[in-house]
């Protein structure tokens, strides 16, 4: 039991961690690419009509406080399992991502995308797939680079 203690904090502290960083972010660009190319295959669906708009718009305003600020309790969570540098890669990368999957909502809103470039439409899983994707491409860019340049 203690061994394996010591092989999991060996794992989530020190020289290891960049290695367990790395793989976490393959996953998410392998799996960020897999839901852009999925989504571009399935037909296009109808948008259903809400119920009850207020409920959804009161319920939607409530929760995403909420959801940050538990959020915002498990990053501290995390940065108490990271060790400073991996954890500074994640943070500016994830800001990098925020950026990006604003950006893109901004083109698909406007109808940039559709219009100008003739892509088809962005949906929902495609900003999961970009923000994951843009999240681990900025992980490994940082890393690579550093976090001054």
């Amino acid at each position: 039991m203690l061994e394996q203690r010591k092989s999991l904090k060996s794992l989530l502290y020190g020289k290891n961690t960049i290695h367990l960083m790395n793989f976490f972010f393959t996953i998410m660009l392998v799996g960020g690419a897999v839901m852009l190319v999925d989504t571009s295959y399935e037909e296009v669906k109808q948008i259903a009509q809400t119920a009850n708009p207020l409920a959804s718009a009161i319920t939607l305003v409530v929760a995403v406080p909420i959801l940050s600020f538990l959020l915002a309790i498990g990053s501290n969570l995390d940065r108490h399992c990271a060790e400073d540098y991996s954890f500074q890669l994640m943070a500016n990368a994830a800001i990098v991502a925020l950026g990006t999957m604003l950006f893109c909502n901004l083109l698909a809103s406007i109808d940039l995308i559709t219009d100008a470039i003739g892509l088809r439409e962005i949906v929902r899983e495609d900003m999961v797939g970009i923000t994951m994707m843009s999240w681990a491409s900025a992980y490994f860019y940082f890393q690579r680079k550093g976090l001054k340049g």
